[in-house]
C-alpha cells in the first residue's frame, strides 16, 4: 500500500494523466489541441528571433535544434488523435504501412550510415504532425483560433520590424548588399519562402482576428505591405512565381464573393508595396546606391538546371530504391544537399516507387480540396491556406523549403486552415485506455529514435563536414558515401 492506494492503482493513475493531454476525448482535447495550437507559433518566434543566440552554434544549427525539441512534442501531442483516424480508415492504414515498409526497405538497402536515416524519420514525423495538427485546428474553437491567430500575427509583426530596421540600420552605414538585409535564414531565397507563406496566409489570419476590431486589418494589411515590398527587394523568382500561381487559380473563382475579396486584398497590397518598391529605388538612385550588390538579375543562370540533370541521371542509376537518405550531398559534382527540387530529389535518393507514392499523396490532396471547392471557396481561411499550399508547392519545385524549419511550420498552418474549410466529418472516436497507451508510447518510441538519430548525426558531422552549413541542409556527405567518387 502507498498511501493508501495499491502500486497498481498509482501506476495506473500516473499513466492516465500521462496520457491526458494525448488522448482524444472531450475533456483532454480542449487543453490538448490549445497546446499544440499554441506551440507553432511560439516555435516560429523562437526560430525568427535574433536575440538569443547560442556563440558556438551556426545559426541554421540552432535553428534546426529548436525544430528537433518542438517537432518532439508535436508528435507526442498529436499520435493518439491521428491513429484514431487512420484505424478507422483500412485503405489509408494499408496505404501507410505499405508505404513505410518500402521506405524501411529503400533506407536499408543504401550504404548510408544509420545516422543518416534522421532526414527520413524527420519526413515521417512531420507527416504525422502535419495530419494531427490539422486534426486539432478542426476540433478548436474560435477563442482558440483567435488566440492562435493573434500570437502569429504578433510573431510575424515583429520579425518584419526586426528585419526592416535592420535593412536601413545596413543601408544608413553604406551596407548595400541585399544578401545581408534578410535576417533569420541562411540565404535570401529561403528567407522568399517564408515571406511568400506568410503573405498569402495573413487574410487567414485577419479574417480569424476580424471580431476582434478593425486595427487588426489595418495592421495586417501593413504588414502585407511590409512582408511583399521585402519580398520584391529579395527579387526571388521562385517566390514571386508562387504567389503569380495561386492567384492564376483562384481567378477562375473571382465571381465567389470571398474569393474575390482575398484576390483584391492580394492585388491592392501586391500595388501599394510595388509603389513603396519604385519610391525606394529612386531615392536610392539619387542617392548613387547601388543596393543590389551581390545579388543576381531576373534572367540570371543559378545553376538549377543542373542540379535538376544530376538528381534525374542518378536517379536512373538506381531506379527502384535509390541511393539512400541524404546521398545527393555526396555528389562530388554538386556543392548542395539537394536538388532544389523536391521530387528530383526524392528520386534520386529514394527511387520512383516511393516517388510515386508521395505524387499519389499529393494528388489525393488535391482531389480531396477540389471535391471540396463550393464549401472552400467559400471560406476565407480555407482559401488563405489553399493559396499558401498552391506557393508552396509550386517554391518546392526550385527551392529546399522541406529544408527549412520555418517554412515547414507554416505548412502545417496552410494545411491547417484548409482542412477547416473541407466539409469532411472526421469522427471523434475515444481509445480504450489501453490503445491510448500503445499509441502513447510509439510516439514515445519514434521520438526517442529521432533524437538518438540527431545525437548520432551531431558527434559525427564536425569530422565531415567542418566549414559547411550543417545539419542535412547543404553538402559534405562524401565520407559517408565513398562509392559517390566512382
Amino acid at each position: 500500500m502507498l498511501f493508501g492506494c495499491r502500486p497498481k492503482d498509482v501506476v495506473g493513475h500516473f499513466l492516465r494523466r500521462i496520457c491526458s493531454l494525448s488522448t482524444p476525448g472531450p475533456i483532454s482535447n480542449r487543453h490538448r489541441d490549445g497546446v499544440i495550437l499554441i506551440l507553432v507559433p511560439l516555435l516560429v518566434a523562437i526560430i525568427l528571433q535574433p536575440w538569443v543566440r547560442l556563440a558556438f552554434l551556426h545559426a541554421f544549427d540552432f535553428q534546426r535544434w529548436v525544430e528537433v525539441i518542438g517537432l518532439s512534442f508535436l508528435v507526442l501531442l498529436v499520435l493518439p488523435s491521428t491513429v484514431v483516424v487512420i484505424h478507422r480508415k483500412p485503405c489509408v492504414l494499408l496505404f501507410v504501412i505499405f508505404s513505410l515498409l518500402l521506405l524501411c526497405v529503400a533506407v536499408g538497402q543504401s550504404s548510408a550510415p544509420a545516422f543518416l536515416w534522421v532526414s527520413t524519420l524527420r519526413s515521417v514525423l512531420y507527416a504525422i504532425t502535419v495530419f494531427g495538427f490539422a486534426l486539432a485546428w478542426r476540433n478548436s474553437g474560435s477563442h482558440q483560433k483567435a488566440w492562435f491567430s493573434g500570437v502569429f500575427f504578433g510573431v510575424l509583426l515583429m520579425y518584419c520590424a526586426y528585419l526592416l530596421v535592420g535593412s536601413f540600420s545596413l543601408l544608413l552605414n553604406r551596407v548595400y548588399d541585399k544578401t545581408l538585409a534578410v535576417s533569420g535564414f541562411s540565404n535570401i531565397n529561403h528567407a522568399a519562402g517564408f515571406i511568400m507563406l506568410s503573405l498569402l496566409l495573413l487574410p487567414g489570419l485577419k479574417c480569424l482576428l476580424s471580431g476582434y476590431g478593425r486595427q487588426y486589418a489595418v495592421s495586417i494589411r501593413a504588414l502585407g505591405v511590409a512582408l511583399t515590398f521585402v519580398l520584391t527587394v529579395i527579387g526571388s523568382r521562385g517566390a514571386l512565381l508562387a504567389c503569380v500561381m495561386p492567384v492564376g487559380v483562384l481567378l477562375f473563382f473571382h465571381r465567389r464573393r470571398a474569393v474575390g475579396e482575398y484576390l483584391r486584398w492580394l492585388l491592392g497590397t501586391f500595388a501599394i508595396a510595388l509603389l513603396v518598391y519604385l519610391v525606394f529605388r529612386v531615392v536610392l538612385f539619387g542617392l548613387h546606391i547601388d543596393f543590389f550588390v551581390g545579388g543576381k538579375t531576373l534572367t540570371s543562370d543559378s545553376g538549377r538546371f543542373d542540379l535538376f540533370l544530376s538528381a534525374w541521371r542518378g536517379a536512373l542509376d538506381s531506379p527502384w530504391l535509390g541511393h539512400g537518405p541524404l546521398s545527393y550531398a555526396a555528389l562530388p559534382a554538386v556543392h548542395l544537399g539537394h536538388a532544389h527540387n523536391v521530387f528530383l530529389t526524392l528520386l534520386y535518393e529514394y527511387g520512383f516507387p516511393i516517388t510515386l507514392g508521395v505524387v499519389a499523396s499529393c494528388l489525393l490532396v488535391a482531389y480531396l480540396i477540389w471535391k471540396g471547392r463550393a464549401a472552400v471557396v467559400k471560406n476565407p481561411v480555407g482559401i488563405s491556406g489553399t493559396a499558401a499550399l498552391i506557393g508552396f508547392a509550386v517554391h518546392a519545385q526550385f527551392s529546399g523549403l522541406l529544408m527549412i524549419p520555418a517554412t515547414m511550420l507554416m505548412l502545417l498552418v496552410a494545411c491547417a486552415f484548409v482542412a477547416n474549410a473541407i466539409p469532411q466529418r472526421i469522427p471523434i472516436v475515444r481509445l480504450s485506455y489501453y490503445k491510448s497507451v500503445a499509441a502513447w508510447l510509439a510516439g514515445v518510441l519514434l521520438v526517442s529514435a529521432y533524437l538518438f538519430l540527431v545525437l548520432q548525426y551531431w558527434q559525427v558531422v564536425d569530422i565531415g563536414v567542418s566549414q559547411k552549413p550543417r545539419f542535412w541542409i547543404q553538402g559534405g556527405t562524401e565520407a559517408w558515401f565513398p562509392e559517390s567518387a566512382d
